[in-house]
Parts: C-alpha cells; structure tokens; sequence
C-alpha cells in the first residue's frame, strides 16, 4: 500500500495505470481498479492510457491475449482478468487499486472521498495493491492526514495495512529545465537559497526552468512542482526570509559543531509559547566576543514550571537576564496562588 504527494506532469497517472494493465495481462482471474477524478478523467485514462497501450502491444504479444465484451470503462480478457476505470468501485473486488487525483477529490468532493475510503479501499484485502497519488490540495482531508501519517511513519517497519509515503518533487524531473537564460527576483533568489540550504543543488536550467513557471503559477508552485513534501500543502511562499544570509553563513563555515563551554555562561533568547510552540536558543559569547549558538528547545504545550524544569536538567550556568527573572517571578507567582481562593 503506497500514498504518493508528485509534482505535476511527471507520468505518475500513467505509470500506474500500465501497472494495473499488467498485472490483468499476466495474471488469470486478476481484477484491478482505477479511480478517477471526473467521467472526463475516467474516459481519458481508460482511451489514453489503457486502450492505447493494450491496442500497441507488440503483435506477437497482443496475439496472446483476448478481449472479451465491448466497454468504455474496462478491459475484460477470456483468461478472467479484468482493468475497470471509474469515478467509484465499491461494489467490486480488486487485487488492485489505483486512486488518481485523490487530493483534488477530498478537495472538491468530500462526501466522494469518504465513499472511496469506506467503500472502495474496503474492497481490496490486506496484502494487495492499493496506490493512492496526487497533486497536495490544501492542508485539510483524506489525502493530507494520510500523506502526514504515513511520513511520520517512513522510518518504521510497515505492516500489510500501513501505506508506505512517496514524494516525488519537481527538482528529479530530467525535463523541467530550460535553456534561455532568465533573471531572477530577489524572492525567488531566496527560495533557492533555502532549497539550497535543505540539501539540493540546483542548476542555472532548472532555476530558469522554476523561474519561468513562476510567472504564472504564482504561489501555487508550492502545491503543484513543490521542492519539498512539506511546503506542497502550504498556502503560500511566507517563510523564506533570511534565506540568503543562512546560506552565507553555510557557505563560510560560520555553521558548524559548536560545543558548550562550561568556563562561559549561557545567554538565552525566547519566544513564549503554550499552545503553540515554546522556543528558546542557548548561545555564549566567547572571550574574543563572539556569538556561539549550540542548543535550542523546541515544544509544545510547556507550562512555566516544566520550562524551568527542562532548563534545570540542561546543567547550564545561566547568565540573569529579563527573560529568566520574569520566568522566576512567573513561578514565584503561580506557587503563591495556587491554592488561593478565587475572589
């Protein structure tokens, strides 16, 4: 069982339509199962993808094989295999299924997506194929929360039921390049930058490639070529800033192990939070008057006295600031009325 989040126009739909075709062809009594998007969707996947590959096979290899029936929605064969396309299948049952678009669908038609995830994902058993793949489409639906599961889960042992997370950005595409030479914003400069900064190296062609793109898609170049798994479902390009001068401070050796020194005292910078994220950065100033930054914390729904409790096991000498005497007076505060009565 697979999810699948791709870039645009990568063949993705085709790859797993010819699979399903496949399996039917070389195997008796096999039944797979494509879902679509729209009738419109439907019609092009079973003319284009299915009928078109079937129709030129080699001849030595298509004479092997012979189609029953006529229909618009399947290819049915006299050894008892069968491919069916559709907008829904719950009522067969599939050794294969390939779900095309499902993030459009749960975009556009809620009530549709829940019919395929309890209908038609019903009808295929534990052991089959079920490939699910889309375009992202919001932070919101099956897709989304399926595509969030499963990455969380990319690191551990699968089982028959669990759906195993695929990306395939824009970037792996050999054909998004182009050749004439284009100038790029300060924005997109940016973006690079901090694609840059995530481990990917991109050439000049594919930068003008993206940069071209862009003039049209705008901020939905993020949901259809996204770089990474993690902006495909975000709404917009915030997030970039400071970019280009992480990339300076890559790039000239500022970013590296940096151990604490126990002979320093640490300085810390906070950014409160509760119910959002707490964030506080552990920094020293060396004797020579630089700035060391070789811890951080970062989490969610900490109170005041957990937080003073996660700074107490970190062992540091802490330097007095304003930060950590509101904190103290914040504790202080809460002991004192905690068991007050209201008034």
């Amino acid at each position: 069982m697979e999810i699948v989040l791709k870039c645009r126009q990568i063949g993705m739909t085709t790859l797993f339509s010819i699979l399903g075709l496949d399996n039917v062809l070389w195997n008796d009594n096999f039944q797979a199962g494509i879902i679509a998007q729209t009738l419109e969707d439907t019609s092009n996947i079973f003319k284009d993808k299915l009928k078109y590959a079937f129709d030129h096979l080699h001849p030595a290899i298509r004479a092997m094989f012979k189609p029953i029936g006529e229909s618009t929605k399947e290819l049915a064969f006299s050894h008892g295999s069968v491919i069916r396309v559709g907008t829904s299948l719950r009522s067969s049952t599939l050794q294969y299924l390939h779900i095309s678009e499902f993030g459009k669908i749960c975009a556009k038609d809620p009530e549709r997506a829940r019919e395929i995830i309890t209908g038609s994902l019903n009808t295929v058993h534990a052991g089959q194929r079920i490939i699910i793949e889309s375009t992202a489409e919001g932070k919101e639906g099956y897709f989304y929360d399926m595509c969030q599961l499963a990455e969380s889960r990319k690191d551990s042992k699968h089982g028959l039921l669990d759906f195993k997370f695929r990306f395939f950005p824009w970037h792996k595409h050999p054909e998004y390049i182009l050749n004439d030479e284009v100038e790029l914003s300060d924005q997109l400069k940016e973006y690079f930058d901090k694609v840059y900064l995530r481990g990917v190296q991109l050439t000049d062609k594919q930068k003008w490639w993206y940069a071209k793109k862009y003039e049209t898609q705008q901020e939905d170049m993020q949901r259809e070529y996204p770089s990474f798994s993690d902006e495909a479902f975000a709404a917009s390009q915030d997030g970039y800033w400071y970019a280009s001068q992480m990339r300076d401070l890559w790039d000239t050796g500022h970013i590296s192990n940096i151990s604490y020194d126990r002979a320093l005292p640490v300085h810390t910078a906070w950014d409160l939070g509760q119910a959002d994220y707490q964030i506080i950065i552990f920094f020293q100033v060396t004797r020579s008057g630089e700035i060391n930054i070789f811890d951080y914390l970062k989490k969610r729904n900490l109170d005041l006295n957990q937080t003073a409790a996660v700074l107490q096991q970190k062992g540091y000498t802490y330097v007095l600031t304003y930060g950590l005497m509101m904190l103290m007076l914040g504790i202080v505060l809460g002991l004192l009325l905690r068991d007050r009565p209201p008034i």
